[in-house]
């Protein structure tokens, strides 16, 4: 995405409609019992194919379970590609 900065030009970026679309069918046709775990899987998602080095997934979630005084949890991690390894 280095090179979109530079260019300002949408062929040198990933197309963030797509990786909406995917993100969106691959949560909704499987379950998670926790936030890492759907994190992990948007993350490795994303980094394969859509074949960008590294990868921020924010996965937030708002269940009226919560504590007191508390509306949400965040897992935030961030995933690179190297050698076509995920680290």
């Amino acid at each position: 995405l280095e090179r979109a900065g530079s260019t300002n030009n949408i062929v040198d970026t990933v197309n963030y409609g797509h990786v909406f679309e995917e993100v969106r069918r691959a949560v909704e046709a499987a379950e998670f019992n926790l936030l890492e775990g759907l994190a992990s899987d948007i993350a490795r998602l994303v980094l394969f194919k859509f074949r960008v080095e590294k990868v921020r997934v924010l996965a937030t979630k708002r269940p009226n379970d919560l504590v007191k005084n508390m509306d949400s949890v965040t897992v935030d991690i961030m995933r690179v590609q190297r050698n076509q390894q995920y680290v």
